[in-house]
């Protein structure tokens, strides 16, 4: 099991280029904001690569739209439970129990 993270801070406005965790279950994948509606209520982010513990951008990783909730956090449009993105704090972490 290996986990990575980097520094976490409470809260953030959604910004391109702001680093994010897509958290899906117990696993835990880096993302970029690359969009961010004039609403901020609606971002899109795209999944990054890990590579010797460093998280770099993927222009072909995929993309996913992320809309803000009730409860002040962003989930995957569609969704009504899991997808949630935490911005400001990139982890890496695959749960490979399951």
């Amino acid at each position: 099991m290996q986990t990575i993270t980097t520094t976490t801070v409470e809260r953030f406005v959604p910004a391109v280029g702001l680093g994010a965790t897509l958290q899906i279950g117990s696993d835990f994948h880096p993302v970029t904001v690359i969009h961010v509606s004039k609403s901020r209520r609606v971002i899109t982010i795209q999944c990054d690569r890990v590579q010797s513990g460093l998280f770099l951008n993927d222009l072909d990783g995929s993309t996913y739209r992320a809309t803000l909730r009730d409860d002040g956090r962003y989930r995957i449009a569609g969704w009504k439970t899991g997808g949630r993105v935490r911005l400001g704090e990139r982890r890496h972490h695959h749960d490979r129990e399951r």
